[in-house]
C-alpha cells in the first residue's frame, strides 16, 4: 500500500533517472576523456530535525512546492519522523548523514 504522500507526490519523484552505466553510454560517443565518480559525503548535522533542515533547500523543494502549505507542513512532520528513525542523533547530539553524489565529467 502506498502512503498518502506517495500518491500525492508521485509525479515529482525522479525514480526514472538513468543509471550511471546508461549515462556513460550516452556520452561515450562524444567524449575524449570520461570520468565517472560516485562519492558519499558524511555530513555532520546539528539541531532539531537536522536531516530535514539539510534537505529543505534542495531535495525537498520540489515536494514542498507540489503541496498546499498546510499539507506541506504535515509532510515535513511525517518526513522528519522517518528521518529521525533512520538517522538518529549520536551520543554527542550530532547526526551523521550520508550524502551521495554522482559526477560525470566529459571532455570533448
Amino acid at each position: 500500500m502506498q502512503s498518502e504522500w506517495r500518491v500525492k507526490l508521485d509525479p515529482v519523484f525522479l525514480a526514472d533517472l538513468p543509471s550511471p552505466a546508461t549515462r556513460w553510454l550516452c556520452v561515450t560517443p562524444y567524449d575524449r576523456n570520461l570520468d565517472l565518480r560516485e562519492t558519499i559525503y558524511f555530513e555532520v548535522l546539528d539541531g532539531k530535525d537536522p536531516v530535514v533542515n539539510f534537505m529543505r533547500g534542495t531535495a525537498l523543494r520540489p515536494f514542498l512546492s507540489a503541496l498546499p502549505e498546510n499539507e506541506a507542513a504535515k509532510f515535513i512532520d511525517s518526513f522528519a519522523e522517518r528521518m529521525a528513525a533512520a538517522y538518529p542523533a549520536q551520543p554527542n547530539g550530532q547526526t551523521l548523514f550520508p550524502f551521495r553524489r554522482f559526477f560525470l565529467v566529459a571532455q570533448k
